[in-house]
């Protein structure tokens, strides 16, 4: 079962009737865990039992406000309480079992095929001229938002570039880091180089950030094991400094490294890369309209489109909101969390994470980086990271 809820991780942006696969994979797999286990810990994080207590607490006086949404409230605690409940239970049962391998293998399978697809979607971008790519024509079956993406990145069957990235990333991250310092499984290596391909091609800034964290967390893995001698770690550094050389060579001689990755590190350096613009300043617009109103409890859990509504907000400046109808436009975790649940809200969330990451600081560093470049906090793959680093946590005291 592990195997398979590593499987559906990767399926958040497909929806089926508007519920994300990867919703219902975890819910199957949640249910199947507290069933599984007769007895259950009732033991619950300090940190994340003041969040929820915040959350609760603050629906007195968010009744009185004339935005406030029910439906949504209720739908939002909902899902907040069934990823609770997971994050009690699934840490340990992997733990227990010794599932958690299995979980992995479930999501290296998904990365091997993710890097035939990319390679496949490059190579008919870029090289027979095709402008789209459209894999799912099931009914019923869709994108989280749009079906195409005109463009030469890939993104496999994500909805776009930056979740292909964010994934991968993420996924590599943890998996490194729970092998880290012990006997490395044969796929390990084809794992990282699939990795390698796909944060390559699908040519997303933070795809790249994630890159130079993953190098760097293998580096510290290599050079800190015993196992290995210092002739082979330098000789391991010595093929990757010419693997990257070459690498840095390729991009150039291709103009990918110009036209892509130099000149969109010029664009946002100077602030004309509207996506930039829209996951920095556009956030600190929002966030500080929202915090001259309610400071230090949020607009509520779950209300943020309801409020934009309800105030009819025009952000022209860099969050430039086409119509709150197709999404909120948040894409920054922290930013949601402060939004919605206030000062006291977003320093609960925050001692919750460094409880989890702070004994590992290249999955805080990779949570930070995520945190950075989408704003799903009601997610099934945020609450993998938040139950992976909980379970390497407990595996390796």
């Amino acid at each position: 079962m592990a195997f398979f809820y590593g499987l559906g991780l990767a399926l958040f942006d497909l929806r089926i009737e508007g519920f994300s696969l990867s919703e219902i994979i975890s819910v199957l797999f949640i249910s199947y865990v507290v069933l599984e286990r007769k007895r259950i810990s009732r033991k619950i994080p300090t940190s994340l039992f003041f969040f929820l207590l915040i959350t609760f607490l603050s629906l007195p006086e968010l009744l009185g406000r004339d935005y406030f949404l029910q439906s949504s409230f209720l739908n939002n605690v909902l899902r907040l309480g069934f990823y609770t409940i997971g994050f009690i239970v699934i840490p340990k049962y992997l733990q227990a079992r010794s599932k958690t391998k299995q979980l992995l293998n479930g999501i290296t399978v998904i990365i091997q095929i993710c890097c035939i697809l990319v390679v496949i979607e490059f190579c008919l971008k870029n090289l027979l001229g095709f402008t789209s790519w459209t894999l799912w024509q099931i009914p019923n079956v869709s994108l989280g938002y749009g079906t195409v993406f005109d463009n030469v990145r890939s993104r496999a069957f994500f909805s776009e570039p930056a979740h292909l990235a964010i994934f991968t990333g993420i996924s590599t991250l943890v998996y490194i880091r729970y092998y880290a310092g012990s006997y490395k499984p044969k796929s390990y290596y084809k794992v990282i180089a699939c990795c390698f391909v796909i944060l390559t091609l699908c040519l997303s800034l933070s795809g790249y950030i994630f890159l130079l964290l993953i190098l760097a967390a293998l580096f510290h893995d290599l050079f800190k094991s015993k196992r290995v001698s210092g002739t082979k770690k330098v000789s391991i550094l010595f093929m990757a400094l010419i693997f990257g050389f070459t690498f840095f060579v390729s991009m150039s001689v291709s103009g990918l490294l110009d036209d892509k990755i130099i000149g969109r590190i010029q664009r946002i350096s100077s602030g004309a890369d509207r996506s930039a613009q829209h996951r920095l300043l556009g956030q600190f617009e929002l966030v500080s309209n929202a915090m001259k109103q309610y400071p230090l409890n949020g607009i509520g859990f779950g209300q943020n489109l309801a409020y934009l509504e309800s105030n009819s907000f025009q952000f022209t400046d860099f969050f430039f909101m086409k119509g709150v109808s197709t999404g909120s436009g948040i894409n920054n975790i922290l930013v949601y969390v402060l939004l919605q649940m206030g000062i006291f809200g977003l320093l609960c969330f925050l001692w919750f994470v460094y409880n989890i990451f702070g004994f590992d600081y290249f999955l805080l560093t990779g949570f930070l980086l995520m945190s950075f470049s989408w704003g799903y906090f009601n997610s099934p793959f945020l609450w993998f990271l938040f139950y992976m680093g909980r379970t390497i946590q407990l595996e390796t005291r």
